[in-house]
């Protein structure tokens, strides 16, 4: 409902199978949202895995240290930014977090994920910023290893 809602399935239903990782999205996070954080979204991105081990420790702490039980009205799909829209914004008490969910696709772009940190880093509030690429395993891996390798994204967002 949420994926219709937002435009991401046309009327007719044409573009639906290109369009599953939207439904997912939507049907994962937008359940996750109405249970306690500590239930729902809290475990799920617990398990993100970082090239840093201070960046897993910032991350960690940031998450253990969330106020409030219900994080509903936290919780963005497709937001759109200057640059990009991502899958999921999460303004959390301690983080800022996007989301990038790739199941049965690549990224749009070359810049995609450069593009998303940048509109992670224009993000006004002063807490440490985190995109998350979630995906299917190995796909998933190599995109975030090229990433990495290529070194685009700016340093000031902790990429997972």
């Amino acid at each position: 409902m949420l994926a219709e809602i937002h435009g991401k399935i046309s009327s007719d239903g044409s573009n639906l199978s290109e369009r599953l990782e939207d439904q997912l999205t939507a049907n994962v996070f937008g359940t996750l949202r109405y249970l306690p954080f500590h239930k729902g979204i809290q475990p799920l991105l617990s398990s993100a895995v970082f090239f840093s081990p201070a960046t897993q420790t910032v991350f960690q702490k940031g998450l253990a240290t969330q106020n409030g039980e219900f994080i509903g009205e936290k919780v963005t799909f497709w937001s759109k930014r200057e640059r990009s829209e991502m899958d999921v914004w999460l303004e959390l008490d301690h983080l800022t977090i996007g989301i990038e969910v790739k199941y049965h696709s690549l990224l749009s772009s070359d810049d995609q994920l450069e593009r998303e940190a940048m509109d992670l880093l224009a993000d006004k509030r002063q807490a440490p910023k985190f995109l998350l690429l979630l995906g299917k395993e190995p796909e998933v891996n190599m995109m975030a290893k090229r990433a990495i390798e290529e070194r685009k994204l700016p340093s000031s967002v902790h990429f997972g």
